[in-house]
């Protein structure tokens, strides 16, 4: 992402955030933050010559700011580099509450996780009236809002909206806001319509601001959200780690200063947490099959009469269970020990009992797709496969192994495939001898 910075004739800069690939939303890595923080050096020193006296901050298109780079997060592979990443994000943004001039958000379209924090940096926040999508969405992802959003939402509009916006809303199917919705929970100052955004945010930019008087997080709400985290921590779907340590973060913060620190410690251990890169994972899935094309592929396709699995963990098992079942072929699964293997039949054997006693399957069902899975300490067994699937745990030394050991067993017309969430494929397809 880049920012593009003009003024207007009433000494009002205005920075407009700009996506960095054509067609896709602003997101900030690195590169954008670095854009931003150019602008406000720009800005403060025409502060400091008179020339500007207040700034608007706007998005393009449809987008204000879509968050983070969630694909640079997930590159990051030590909690160092991770917080690092998030001291720079809070760094940058809180510059905004530090020009000594006014600073009003134009929030022209989707503000989402780091883009609505941006806007809490702010001195006042101006939205269009259509805007369906607002919102604080990274518990959903194994995250919090770590560039300020934990800290200062609660002060701005209490821990009761607050927690409405980043817990409530996010494990209930990542509910989002309009912006009618922010406007009546506090968050948003005023509505107008599209062709009047600047105009509104550049006449509040250029008068004093009062600064709303910040809402006592009492105790009595720091309990209410600790029982609620403690509830819906419970429940295996939702990320826990994360929302323990938004609790943390919450309870522990008598000062924005602690909580942003508190904020940055907790955003980089979720950052380097394999619930976060398997939830981008995921993420990334759905997005793609919703921009997938309809119709039917040219080419007519392939018969699987036998599928390979390695690794014997959780998501292997699943694998193993989803292939037994969809495909009702042979699967034959692999690990380093006999003892992994017979946990992981028995993982699927206690998952499809649970579906009997539900009434989504019969006995016979349940056997049909049992008596399909076979185990094996033999690569030789994978030779008549012609899918395999590896899943063992997130490295790439060890993926790239088995997936050369496999390739020496498996006709030339197999497909490999690779269950990474945080790997480059590319450099793990170029161990083998045919990618």
């Amino acid at each position: 992402m880049t920012t593009r910075t003009m003024s207007d004739s009433a000494s009002i800069a205005i920075i407009t955030l700009v996506p960095g690939v054509a067609g896709k939303p602003a997101v900030f890595g690195p590169e954008g933050l670095n854009s931003l923080d150019s602008a406000l050096t720009e800005i403060s020193e025409s502060i400091s010559n008179g020339v500007v006296s207040g700034v608007v901050i706007t998005g393009s298109d449809r987008t204000f700011c879509a968050g983070a780079d969630l694909d640079f997060m997930a590159s990051l592979t030590n909690v160092e580099s991770a917080r690092e990443f998030a001291e720079h994000g809070q760094r940058v943004f809180g510059r905004l509450g530090q020009l000594g001039v006014p600073v009003v958000a134009a929030i022209n379209g989707v503000a989402l996780g780091g883009g609505l924090e941006l806007s809490l940096h702010c001195s006042a926040r101006v939205a269009t009236s259509s805007i369906r999508a607002l919102g604080l969405p990274e518990v959903s992802l194994g995250l919090l809002p770590g560039w300020g959003g934990t800290t200062l939402l609660p002060r701005l509009v209490g821990l009761k909206v607050a927690t409405t916006v980043f817990v409530d809303n996010p494990v209930k199917g990542n509910k989002l806001l309009t912006s009618s919705d922010a406007l009546s929970l506090g968050i948003i100052d005023e509505l107008c319509d599209d062709d009047n955004l600047i105009d509104v945010a550049a006449k509040r930019a250029r008068n004093a601001i009062e600064p709303r008087q910040a809402v006592l997080v009492t105790d009595e709400d720091k309990n209410e959200l600790a029982l609620l985290v403690e509830v819906l921590s419970r429940r295996p779907a939702n990320p826990a780690d994360a929302l323990y340590k938004l609790n943390h973060v919450v309870s522990e913060a008598d000062s924005i200063s602690v909580g942003m620190h508190l904020e940055a410690d907790a955003l980089a251990d979720l950052i380097c947490s394999s619930e976060f890169r398997n939830r981008v994972y995921s993420f990334h899935l759905t997005s793609q099959r919703a921009r997938k094309p309809s119709g039917l592929p040219a080419d007519a396709p392939r018969t699987v009469s036998r599928v390979g699995v390695i690794g014997a963990g959780l998501m292997a098992s699943q694998f193993v269970s989803l292939f037994a079942e969809r495909l009702a072929v042979p699967v034959v699964m692999t690990d380093v020990s006999q003892d992994r293997l017979d946990h992981a039949v028995a993982r699927v054997t206690t998952a499809l009992d649970a579906r009997v006693e539900k009434g989504q399957i019969d006995t016979r069902t349940r056997d049909a797709i049992l008596g399909r899975i076979n185990t094996t300490l033999d690569h030789s067994d994978f030779a008549e496969c012609d899918f395999v699937m590896e899943a063992v745990f997130e490295d790439f030394e060890v993926k790239r192994d088995v997936l050369t050991a496999i390739e020496k067993v498996v006709s030339t017309e197999a497909v490999l495939a690779t269950n990474t969430s945080s790997l480059s494929v590319t450099k793990l397809a170029e161990a083998l001898a045919e990618p």
